[in-house]
């Protein structure tokens, strides 16, 4: 029995942050939108800050 090795594909960081502020930020601070609205901006500094790595 062989057995076959897959790769993930790279995601982009765009990606990520979408995916974590809609899985947790709007789970955690669902009753205060300003505190949600807060929170894009300051995910989006961070992922263009770790764009490279």
């Amino acid at each position: 029995m062989q057995e076959t090795v897959t790769t993930k594909k790279p995601v982009k960081i765009q990606t990520l942050v979408n995916w974590f502020y809609g899985d947790y930020c709007t789970r955690k601070c669902y009753d205060d939108l300003e505190r949600q609205q807060a929170h894009y901006p300051k995910l989006r500094e961070l992922a263009e800050k770790m764009e490279g790595i």
